[in-house]
């Protein structure tokens, strides 16, 4: 059965955003302080995955800032030993399968011998990393083949030769994946055969730049599941949509569930590990878990949860949807989940109203009033006012809501994604 999870961030959720730390910034004290943060925030979303069923995650590569840096002296892995110890013993309580998918820049093919020394560092890193949080040969480093410099013949054979200089265990975490400007499946393909190394298939990629045109999304799928040995773990592919509104290959906001089902139908009970490459992240990793049903078959408990968490930020968008969902919900026997995600994505993608955006907030500061002094009121009112004629006026609104969150506690509202969704992400930071 198909296993569903999403890369780096978790978002929707208080306190689960990783920091950063800009180079001129850099010195030891930020950088462990950092570090402990990142670390921490990473437990968190481990016990998010593991409550909501998702067990394929992919952890940011930005977990220890600098961690490649050649001139980064701090002995990370060893002053934070025990964290690692007490992850890696979740990692695996939790049955979560961690990857890594280093950024732009770790190019093994370019004709510059400083870049692929500085992607080596960072294969080296990402193979540390996975190992203190207990990865073994399962656990994978997704790379790009990287770029053409004016000849790709030579491009692919200088990655072949500086594949087979890197360590043996690097080399057991290494899988490597098609793109949508240069190396098509059909090239990685041929990689994959000349180095032994299994391939993640990426069908949005391959829909930008095809090849294999004899074949099916699914033959391509059991053709790639065949460069895995028995030892790499479940088949890992790539799945994402195309945003309607962007350049080929951009990735969507969400995972369209009508869609993922018409892609997806025909390997459903196959035992596959699709990672989700979207904006919404775990969003949409549990709108396809529920609809495939791997983390508990088919119970509307999990629509219901769902509900409770969407319906504020809905209701801003489309009280009719609003109603339409509350009927859906009504059939306890059922297991609605399409017609409940169809609706929902229908009602992001209308354009809110000043009325609805109005009574959604109401419905929000519902939670606070009673708790609420005279001059908190009284400036709810007045941000509440300017909605009716000024466009910025609810990003204005959300933030004052979110600061009285902050004051008056709310399990409920913590939950919710009316402060996290449609560009409000950093009201929580």
């Amino acid at each position: 059965m198909l296993k569903i999870g999403y890369a780096c961030l978790t978002v929707g959720v208080i306190n689960h955003q990783y920091r950063t730390l800009q180079k001129k910034n850099l010195n030891q004290m930020r950088l462990y302080d950092v570090i402990r943060d990142n670390l921490a925030t990473l437990e968190r979303m481990l016990d998010y995955n593991f409550e909501n069923g998702i067990q394929v995650f992919r952890i940011t590569s930005d977990l220890i800032p600098f961690g490649s840096y050649e001139n980064n002296r701090i002995p990370w892995e060893k002053d934070f030993l025990q964290d690692f110890i007490r992850l890696s013993k979740k990692i695996k309580k939790y049955q979560i399968r961690i990857s890594f998918h280093p950024g732009q820049y770790t190019v093994l093919n370019s004709p510059r011998p400083q870049v692929v020394a500085a992607a080596k560092r960072d294969l080296i890193y990402h193979t540390k990393l996975l190992r203190l949080l207990g990865g073994d040969r399962t656990n994978k480093i997704v790379i790009h083949i990287g770029g053409v410099y004016g000849n790709k013949a030579e491009a692919i054979e200088r990655f072949i030769e500086t594949y087979q200089t890197l360590d043996p265990l690097i080399k057991e975490h290494i899988i490597i994946e098609n793109d949508d400007k240069y190396y098509s499946a059909e090239d990685v393909a041929y990689i994959s055969k000349r180095c032994n190394i299994p391939v993640v298939f990426d069908i949005l990629h391959h829909r930008t730049l095809a090849s294999f045109p004899e074949l099916s999304i699914e033959q391509l799928m059991a053709k790639f599941a065949k460069t895995w040995d028995k030892a790499d773990g479940r088949v890992k592919f790539h799945y994402s949509q195309q945003d309607p509104d962007k350049q080929p290959g951009a990735h969507s906001a969400t995972i369209f569930l009508r869609y993922f089902l018409l892609d997806m139908v025909t390997v459903f009970n196959q035992d596959y590990d699709i990672m989700l490459e979207v904006k919404d992240k775990n969003l949409s990793a549990l709108k396809c878990e529920h609809l495939v049903g791997a983390s508990d078959r088919y119970n509307i408990k999990h629509l219901e949860r769902e509900w409770s968490k969407y319906k504020y930020l809905v209701l801003e968008h489309s009280p009719r949807h609003y109603k339409e969902i509350r009927e859906i919900l009504k059939d306890k026997e059922s297991y609605p989940v399409l017609r409940f995600y169809n609706a929902v994505e229908e009602a992001l993608a209308t354009e809110a109203s000043p009325y609805a955006l109005i009574d959604a907030a109401n419905h929000v500061w519902g939670y606070f009033k009673i708790h609420a002094t005279k001059k908190e009121l009284a400036k709810y009112e007045a941000l509440r006012e300017e909605i009716m004629v000024d466009l910025t006026a609810p990003v204005r609104v959300k933030k004052y809501l979110f600061q009285l969150l902050q004051k008056y506690k709310n399990d409920y509202l913590d939950q919710c994604y009316y402060f996290f969704l449609d560009g409000f992400e950093k009201i929580a930071y």
